[in-house]
């Protein structure tokens, strides 16, 4: 019993040597015996099915990453008011937002850090 217990062990041992060789080039596929080409056909069908798994696994996880929004923090935070400030020199003031002072290309949040604005204070920010 013990011995055919080692021998199945020194027989798959032999089996994975030859199958690294035949991975690397250095045995042709003319001189694998019946028995090494069938152990070489599962392993290769096993490794198939975990690139495949593998794969798909990934594939799945784009899409579901794909599907979801993420809204920067300034979203949670509470609206602040616009900053107007005279950019170019030409007396008109333009609008920045609060948080990160950068140029407000929208009237409700900032594009770069998502900082939601209250209401636009037209009257007394570009009014002046």
């Amino acid at each position: 019993m013990i011995k055919q217990y080692v021998d199945s062990i020194r027989r798959e041992s032999q089996y994975k040597r030859v199958f690294r060789k035949w991975l690397k080039g250095e045995i042709p596929d003319n001189q694998l015996r019946a028995d090494q080409r069938a152990y070489i056909q599962k392993t290769m069908k096993a490794r198939m099915k975990r690139i495949k798994r593998r794969f798909r696994r990934q594939v799945e996880l784009h899409m579901f990453l794909r599907n979801i929004t993420v809204k920067p923090i300034g979203r949670l935070l509470r609206p602040l008011p616009v900053n107007w400030h005279e950019d170019f020199a030409d007396g008109i003031s333009y609008p920045h937002c609060p948080a990160c002072d950068e140029l407000a290309y929208q009237k409700d949040h900032c594009v770069f850090c998502g900082r939601r604005f209250s209401q636009w204070d037209t009257i007394t920010g570009s009014g002046k």
